[in-house]
């Protein structure tokens, strides 16, 4: 249970993550390293969300961007 909410509130950061902007991408892979330094990932979360995040940047950065209004 506790490692079902641990994985849960990351996902929630990284998802919070990935929708800030371009320039911020390396602060995702960031806070994924520093909670798996902490033990509040595990090391077969820490690389789910891992290629998760790099999967994400990649749709992040080729998305155009929107048109300004």
């Amino acid at each position: 249970m506790k490692g079902t909410l641990h994985l849960m509130s990351a996902a929630g950061a990284l998802r919070l993550a990935a929708t800030a902007a371009p320039a911020m991408a390396g602060t995702t892979a960031d806070l994924l390293k520093r909670l798996h330094e902490k033990s509040i990932l595990t090391d077969d979360e820490y690389q789910e969300l891992a290629r998760g995040q790099s999967a994400g940047a990649t749709r992040t950065t080729a998305a155009p961007a929107p048109a300004a209004t």
